[in-house]
Parts: C-alpha cells; structure tokens; sequence
C-alpha cells in the first residue's frame, strides 16, 4: 500500500498549524461568549433598573392614595361632626321657637280665657301646665286655641277641685285645677350628635 507523502505538510507545522487553529477558535469563542455575557448582563441591568422605576413609582402610588384615604377620613369626620353640630343647631332652634310660642300663647289666652298658670313644667319630650280656670266649662275651648297656637296637640290629664278655694268660698264660685300635657321638642345632646337624631 502506498501512500501519498507532502512534503510542505510536515508533521510538526501540521502540529502548529492545529494548536494555532485551537487557540484561535478558543480565543474568538471566548470573546464572543464574553460579548454574550456582557449584553445578558447589560440586558439584565435595564431590565432590573426598569422594575427598580417601577417599584417607586407604585410605592409612590401608594402613598399618595394611603395619604388621600387619611384625608378622605378626616374630611367624612369633619363632615359627620358639621351635620350634628347643624342638627343640634335645628333641634335648640325648634325648642327655642316652641319656648316663644309658649310664652306668647300663655300670656294671650291666659288673660283672654280667665285661667291662671300656676306651673310649668318640661320633661324630656313632654310638656306640662298646672293652672286654675273659674269655670270649667271654658276650660276645652281655652285648651283647643292654646294648642293650636303652640301648634302641638294638648290633651287634658287632669281636672279637680281647689279644696284650698272650696274652704274659702261657695263651691259654685271654687275655682279648679288643671293639667294639660302635650308633647315638647327635646334637644337629644350625647357624646355623639348624629344627622338622624334630628325632630
């Protein structure tokens, strides 16, 4: 067998020539995984400083609506107090104008009908007059004009004899005690005055 002999490709170039090729290869190979790594790399920065801004900018999000529910907050509280304070306000209001019709009202029908106020009395939501008429008989008329001026309904609770004035006088000339009871604006205080609370 005979085989072809090159004398230009001797053993120990061919040798050279293959190292060289080697560590050209692993040379050009090594840079390029280098220049692979550092793109990867630079890929992963951006990538990494894009979520870093956007982190911040949800927890800045969050903190300007964290911050917006405070003052919602304080705001439906200054709200819910300034509706208390203004259902207080209509409620002393209501009292107050019942309290000059009362006085109004009595000093015109106690005069015109011939009956005396002895006493006054309020509780709670309640209304009461104690006062001495002559004659009983006049004693439902002066009862209907007096609730009709304070505009709430009265209703008689009692009626006697004044044993004082029946020891005194005839009984035909005694005079007689009375009772009216009505109902009368209360002004509902608490720790807490809410907007429903309002007559």
């Amino acid at each position: 067998m005979i085989t072809a002999f090159n004398l230009l490709n001797y053993p120990l170039q061919a040798r050279r020539r293959r190292l060289r090729w080697r560590w050209g290869s692993g040379v050009a190979g090594g840079l390029i995984g280098l220049v692979a790594g550092a793109l990867a790399l630079h890929s992963l920065n951006q990538a990494l400083e894009a979520l870093s801004v956007e982190r911040d900018a949800l927890q800045e999000l969050r903190a300007q609506r964290l911050a917006q529910m405070g003052k919602d907050k304080v705001r439906k509280e200054a709200l819910a107090m300034a509706q208390g304070q203004q259902a207080l306000l209509l409620q002393v209001k209501q009292q107050q104008q019942a309290w000059i019709r009362l006085y109004r009202a009595v000093s015109q029908e106690a005069g015109r009908s011939g009956w005396a106020l002895e006493r006054l009395q309020v509780d709670g939501d309640r209304l009461e007059l104690h006062g001495r008429i002559r004659d009983a008989q006049a004693l439902g008329s002066a009862q209907l004009r007096l609730a009709e001026k304070l505009q709430i309904p009265l209703t008689l609770h009692s009626l006697g004899v004044n044993p004082m004035a029946m020891a005194e006088r005839p009984a035909s000339a005694g005079s007689h005690v009375f009772v009216w009871q009505g109902p009368w604006p209360a002004v509902q205080v608490g720790a807490k005055t809410s907007a429903g609370r309002a007559p």
